[in-house]
Formats: structure tokens, C-alpha cells, sequence
């Protein structure tokens, strides 16, 4: 005859599981957390070499070498003079573009493969993070601009001195916390950037914080720092 359980068996093992889902979750949740923060920052320093390629082969087609400053999207939909989509980035890495630009879409005839441009609704991020090119520089001159005698042609999507782009968490402590940035000197920085509950996203930034950032906080006090991993 098989004996059954004695209730106070059963929750005996009901508080077991309890205890190692308390302690292992938590871990699982870092861990995840980690690995979108490393594909991030990979990600990162991998637009450093995309926008070399940009600006050393004209992808625009604007007659200077210069970099592309108007979006993400545009380094997967963007073609050749052939006609052929380059796909710099693949699908997924355009899709997590936080803010294609619709201007720049209707100007090159960009077919973005999330279907729209201009907004955020369509987009999706990659291993929880979305990328975005950033507008202003540290001196608070808009990379979008190719108007001063410095940078060649007027352009608007486009700037032969630089670039800035960011990448932040979809859901701030879920798919991670640190923010990053990456510029034309192609070195990482790293923030935890959030402030308050209310930033969904984790707070992303639209202006290179400084010529050096190490010197500067984020929105939650600490220093952003050089990604080394």
C-alpha cells in the first residue's frame, strides 16, 4: 500500500521550490539582463565600422564622404547604386530603430522593414534594446546637418565630422539598466540613466553628454563610463 503525502509533507516541498525560485529567478533576470547589455554594446562599436563603410563608399550618393546621421533604419534599406539593398544591419537591428526618420525615407525612398517611419508604434527591439541615432553633439551643433563651410554640402541627414547613435533597455530592469552611447571615436559609454519610474525606456539620451562623459552623471547620479566588455 503506497503511503500519500501528509500535508505538512507538501508543504514542506511547496516551501522548498519556493526558496530556490527566489534565489534563482533574480539570477536568471541578471543574467539576461547581462547578456542584452553585452549584445548592446557590441552592437555599438559594430555601427563604428558601418558608418567607416558609409562614409568611405558615398552609400547616400551625395557626392561627400560623410556619415549618416538621420537614422538606423537606413543602414539596412538603404540601396546601392546597382539598386541593391545594402544591409549594413540586419532586419532585426532596423526594426529596433526607436525613431526612423520619415523625412529621410521620402527623400532616398527608404522602405523601412517595419513598415513605417517617423514613429515609434512599429518598432521592435533587439535582445531588448532599441537603437537611435542621436541629434545633438556636445557643443550642442545637430549631427543632422551638413550647412557649415566644416562639413561640405547641405545635407540634412548627413555630416562628414560625426555621428552619435544610443542604445537603451525596451523595459528598464527587465531587458536591462544601462544605457550606451558610441560617437565617431567608436569608444562605448555606459550609464545607468534612469531617474524615476515614469521612464519606460531607460531615459535614452539625444545629446553627446560631453567631450570627455566620464566627467559627466547620468539621470540617476552616477558617471558614465568607457563599456570594456
Amino acid at each position: 500500500m503506497k503511503k500519500a503525502f501528509t500535508l505538512i509533507e507538501l508543504m514542506i516541498v511547496v516551501a522548498v521550490i519556493a526558496i530556490i525560485a527566489a534565489i534563482a529567478i533574480p539570477s536568471l533576470l541578471r543574467a539576461r539582463q547581462a547578456a542584452n547589455e553585452t549584445n548592446a554594446s557590441s552592437a555599438c562599436k559594430t555601427f563604428t565600422s558601418h558608418q567607416a563603410v558609409w562614409k568611405r563608399t558615398d552609400a547616400d550618393g551625395n557626392g561627400v564622404a560623410d556619415y549618416w546621421t538621420a537614422d538606423i533604419g537606413a543602414f539596412y534599406t538603404m540601396k546601392d547604386g546597382d539598386g541593391n539593398i545594402l544591409k549594413y544591419v540586419d532586419i532585426g537591428m532596423a526594426c529596433a530603430d526607436f525613431a526612423p526618420s520619415a523625412a529621410a525615407a521620402a527623400t532616398y525612398g527608404l522602405v523601412y522593414p517595419n513598415g513605417t517611419a517617423g514613429g515609434t508604434a512599429s518598432a521592435s527591439p533587439k535582445a531588448g534594446y532599441y537603437y537611435m541615432q542621436m541629434r545633438v553633439d556636445e557643443n550642442g551643433n545637430p549631427y543632422a546637418s551638413d550647412t557649415s563651410p566644416d562639413d561640405g554640402v547641405a545635407n540634412p541627414y548627413s555630416n562628414k565630422l560625426g555621428w552619435a547613435i544610443v542604445a537603451f533597455p525596451a523595459a528598464y530592469n527587465k531587458d536591462g539598466i544601462r544605457i550606451f552611447i558610441v560617437n565617431v571615436e567608436g569608444v562605448v559609454y555606459g550609464v545607468d540613466n534612469r531617474k524615476n519610474a515614469a521612464e519606460e525606456y531607460g531615459n535614452p539620451v539625444t545629446a553627446w553628454p560631453n567631450s570627455d562623459p566620464t566627467t559627466v552623471a547620468g539621470a540617476s547620479g552616477k558617471l558614465w563610463t568607457p563599456v570594456t566588455e
